[in-house]
């Protein structure tokens, strides 16, 4: 009996101790929590200011690039890079600004300019040309900003090209490599191999739709490393969708 009593005893307690505590966090009475209220309903973080956040590592989507549209052409492989974040980012040493993309590949003789590095040659005749990426495909990954700068460095210092090892699939790849995404082997002579790879790592469903950057702001880059410049590129170069 004793028994029962300690434990009615006891239960008593622990209910008077937890009404105790709900009432002690009661809201008093005239008092309107107004910033309580405005936090539970404020909307979230602007997804525009994600990217200038010390946790938002991503500094921009990196897509591998392959477009096949028949004989007389053997394809072509580049990088196209989306700038995620709020204010202006540099690819190789060209300035992609925000909500902007910018598209580079290593060219060889099918450009009017010589051969090496040209940014938005793909982006605009692309956009340009759309009937003519009917066989185009991509695959994404992101890139930090010490991976960009990596990537943008390799850019700078590449400015070249041969038909057989560094042509326009090691740059791109290499590109890619870089970015830490999955492996993609660089050495491979004809650009159908490429594709084969790039569809055997799983392609992404829809192609990413490339920005226009018109006609003024298609480049041939001239010199490499820190002494590298951007010269707006010959009709020549712009007058067929690579690939």
């Amino acid at each position: 009996m004793k028994r029962i009593i300690s434990i009615l005893l006891a239960a008593a307690l622990i209910a008077g101790t937890f009404v105790f505590t709900a009432n002690a966090y009661d809201e008093p009475e005239g008092i309107i929590y107004e910033e309580t209220e405005d936090a539970l309903t404020a909307p979230a973080a602007d997804t525009e200011n994600a990217a200038d956040t010390e946790d938002a590592a991503a500094v921009a989507n990196i897509y591998l690039c392959s477009n096949a549209s028949g004989l007389p052409s053997l394809g072509h492989v580049w990088v196209y890079f989306e700038n995620l974040t709020n204010h202006d980012i540099t690819v190789g040493i060209y300035t992609c600004h925000k909500r902007e993309g910018v598209s580079v590949g290593a060219f060889g003789v099918t450009r009017s300019d010589g051969a090496g590095v040209y940014y938005n040659i793909e982006s605009y005749c692309g956009n340009k040309f759309p009937e003519k990426l009917k066989k185009y495909v991509t695959k994404k990954t992101t890139v930090s900003q010490e991976e960009l700068d990596d990537i943008s460095n390799f850019i700078k210092n590449h400015n070249f090209w041969d038909p057989v090892i560094f042509n326009c699939i090691f740059f791109a790849a290499t590109c890619w490599n870089k970015a830490g995404g999955q492996f993609n082997f660089p050495f491979k002579v004809l650009p159908i191999f490429e594709r084969w790879g790039l569809n055997a790592m799983g392609p992404d469903e829809t192609p990413v739709q490339m920005f226009d950057p018109g006609r003024e702001r298609v480049y041939k880059q001239r010199g490499s490393g820190d002494d590298a410049t951007l010269e707006i590129v010959s009709d020549g170069s712009v007058d067929t969708v690579p690939g």
